[in-house]
């Protein structure tokens, strides 16, 4: 069993943009671009989105523009069968 993620939602908190995608350490799902939007910005991810069963999952963060200041990511999936 694993989890194949869907969407990323993420807001900032100040600022005007910061780059968000998930990664196990290798292989990295497409980036979601996050600003201060009311309610969040969806992004669907389409490459590398399914994680095995215990497999470490880590969110990186990338370009900062204008000194955002936090971000809130949400993950949306679900379970996988293998």
């Amino acid at each position: 069993d694993g989890f194949e993620v869907i969407r990323i939602q993420c807001y900032t908190k100040n600022g005007t943009s910061i780059l968000v995608n998930l990664t196990d350490g290798t292989n990295d799902t497409n980036s979601a671009t996050c600003t201060p939007t009311s309610g969040g910005t969806f992004a669907t991810t389409t490459s590398n989105d399914t994680w095995t069963q215990s497999e470490e999952i880590s969110a990186e963060l990338g370009t900062n523009t204008g000194s955002v200041e936090s971000v809130t990511v949400s993950v949306f999936g679900f379970p996988t069968r293998r």
